[in-house]
């Protein structure tokens, strides 16, 4: 892992693979959760790269601040650790957390990883960007708040929308925050659907 990370440097990375490996030097998009933060900072700054994209997972937190914020991050990433699989299974409908993840989970990561979530890293909301953009709300929070923010998804759309006013935003109701693992097929279909510029699946709803 290239560390410290930070939105800005992992955008500059992604630009620089795009040009050396993309075909005609441009690419499709697809970004979830702190994926979707970094892959608006890349349509910001680095827009000749981008075809179009399909991100998910917005919800601004409040920037927070203090030495005890990222322990409280790192404890709450493990707690499912402490909690029965199959109670986790249950709670989040089968979606698939247990997975081990490439890089190994620190308090200094989570301290970095708090800068772009929390907006913080720059202070404001992102410019404008030019690419065509379809913005997912999960929607589904019961026992747990695993939604996204359909007021941060708007604003983030209307941002969008005033440099390209084909961006979308959408909700679906029955998807959780991480729902590329919830329900990968219905992820892929939508995606394919917004690159192909074909109808988007039923399950989705514009906001």
């Amino acid at each position: 892992a290239i560390r410290p990370f930070s939105k800005h440097l992992a955008a500059k990375l992604i630009a620089n693979t795009i040009t050396k490996h993309a075909k005609d030097g441009k690419a499709h998009i697809i970004g979830i959760s702190l994926g979707a933060y970094i892959a608006i900072d890349l349509a910001v700054r680095y827009p000749a790269f981008i075809r179009d994209m399909f991100i998910s997972g917005i919800k601004v937190l409040p920037i927070l601040r203090g030495p005890l914020v990222p322990y409280l991050m790192y404890l709450n990433c493990n707690l499912q650790k402490l909690i029965p699989k199959t109670l986790i299974d249950q709670a989040m409908d089968g979606t698939d957390v247990h997975s081990a993840t490439s890089t190994k989970l620190s308090v200094s990561l989570c301290r970095e990883v708090l800068c772009p979530i929390s907006l913080a890293d720059d202070n404001c909301w992102p410019d404008p960007w030019k690419a065509r953009t379809m913005i997912v709300c999960a929607g589904k929070s019961d026992l747990l708040p695993t939604n996204d923010s359909e007021a941060d998804t708007l604003h983030m759309r209307d941002i969008a929308r005033t440099l390209n006013p084909e961006t979308i935003a959408v909700v679906n109701p029955q998807i959780r925050h991480p729902w590329n693992r919830q329900k990968p097929e219905l992820f892929a279909q939508a995606a394919k659907a917004w690159f192909e510029q074909e109808g988007i699946p039923d399950d989705f709803a514009q906001l």
